[in-house]
């Protein structure tokens, strides 16, 4: 599959033309992962942001003092979705680790500097870009208000 048709199916692409398409393929770079490998570690300047192509990738909340393990992880992502976002969101520093959670993870990587100055320069692709963005980010918050009301929820249950 081409980046621009891998692009057209993805969330945050979601109602860009292919001239757009084109444009944010302009600002990625193709990367690869094998399992277990860190792609990113939580608190880290946020530099990038990527889009999953092939493989899963596993965002994990790290405790300090401790290695990670898979029961630290918080959400997995599924190819044709975003993880990263942390890269346009100030205070652009990630949020959770991520790792590829298969035998290999494929993966675009486009830089905040080029989609800032693609989104400064094209008003319009930028507007739908983070629109789109935001749905994920609500997305990710109910996902995770879910799990912890799932879990505070269970503690209530096995404390009767």
């Amino acid at each position: 599959m081409d980046e621009i048709t891998f692009l057209a199916s993805v969330e945050v692409c979601q109602g860009l033309d292919a001239g757009q398409l084109a444009r944010v393929a302009a600002c990625c770079r193709m990367e690869q992962a094998r399992r277990g490998q860190c792609i990113f570690k939580e608190g880290q300047p946020a530099e990038d942001l990527c889009l999953l192509m092939s493989g899963r990738v596993e965002l994990r909340f790290e405790l300090p003092g401790r290695s990670s393990t898979e029961d630290m992880n918080i959400l997995t992502i599924e190819p044709g979705h975003t993880f990263s976002w942390s890269a346009l969101v100030p205070p652009r520093r990630y949020t959770l680790s991520s790792y590829c959670a298969a035998d290999t993870c494929t993966y675009l990587r486009a830089s905040e500097k080029d989609l800032s100055e693609l989104f400064e320069a094209h008003p319009r692709i930028g507007y739908i870009f983070m629109r789109n963005l935001n749905l994920v980010v609500g997305r990710r918050i109910r996902a995770l208000q879910d799990e912890l009301a799932r879990l505070y929820g269970q503690d209530l249950i096995d404390g009767w």
